[in-house]
Order: C-alpha cells, then structure tokens, then sequence
C-alpha cells in the first residue's frame, strides 16, 4: 500500500490536491492514515533542527468553531511549520459522517498567530495548498476554513517572506 501511495505522490508532482481529495473520500481504507504519517515523517526528517530545537508557541484561535481547533507552532529563526487539527468533531458534525472540511464546518474561525509570522506564506504540506497570512484587525491571521478546505488536517509550512 505504501509502495502504490509514494508512486501516487511522485505522479503528482506538486499537485497533491487530487490525491488528497481521493484520500478524503475513501478515507476508510487507511490510506489517508498512511499518507499523514509519511508525509509528516518526511517533513520532520528533512527540518530536523525546527523540530529539535525551534521554539514551540501556541496558536490562538477566534470565531465560533474555535474550541473545535487544536493548533500549535514550531518556529526558529529561519523556519516556521503550523500544525492544525479538528478536535471534538462528534459535537460538530454529528453522525453526518462527513469530515470536517470547509467553510460550512468552519464558518468564521481563525487562527490568530504567533508574532513574527506577519507577511508569511504557508503550503499545506497534504495538499499543497498555499495560504496567505491575513494581518487583520492588529493580528496575522489564518481563516480555519481555508486551512482545512480540502483536507482534515494542516501541516503548513513556511514558503517564503513577503517584503
């Protein structure tokens, strides 16, 4: 499974988007599962040092979805990853079934982040995904929605410093 799962990456290039998706909708055959882990374990392989010895911050949220976000940041001087995840999903969603993805499950919640990360872009490492940090309201901040707009969870990783 592994081994069919890597050739599907390779064949995306950096177009995960599709994968991802597919991932979501049979997301009972373990695959997604597989694909988290591996993805992870090779961002953590290749970032040792963030991971190691970068400063942990919490990640603030806001909005009416927000005690249903656990999020967190690793950042070092030269490097930043943000990792976001649902959590009490059965009080949100209900016996849908349906994953939490999208703005009809996230509405209007944010993530309110650590200073320093102003101006910053972020690729969902899963989907590949970019994101622009927001600097409304005296804060850089993530609309959740747009974090977990296709896929149920968000490594993101920093791309580049705007400026």
């Amino acid at each position: 499974m592994l081994e069919s799962l890597e050739q599907r990456i390779d064949a995306s290039a950096n177009g995960l988007s599709d994968l991802a998706s597919e991932l979501v909708a049979s997301r009972t055959d373990g695959r997604i599962k597989l694909f988290v882990i591996r993805q992870l374990l090779n961002y953590r392989r290749e970032h040792h040092d963030l991971f190691t010895t970068g400063q942990y911050l919490p990640v603030e949220l806001s909005g009416a979805r927000r005690e249903n976000v656990c999020a967190f940041c690793r950042k070092s001087a030269d490097a930043a990853v943000i990792v976001v995840v649902p959590r009490l999903i059965g009080g949100l969603l209900g016996l849908s079934g349906q994953p939490p993805i999208g703005q009809a499950t996230w509405d209007d919640s944010r993530l309110v982040l650590p200073k320093g990360l102003a101006g910053r872009r972020f690729a969902n490492l899963f989907t590949n995904e970019e994101l622009a940090v927001s600097d409304d309201s005296d804060a850089a901040t993530l609309s959740v929605a747009d974090v977990l707009k296709a896929f149920p969870v968000a490594v993101l990783t920093c791309l580049a410093t705007n400026g």
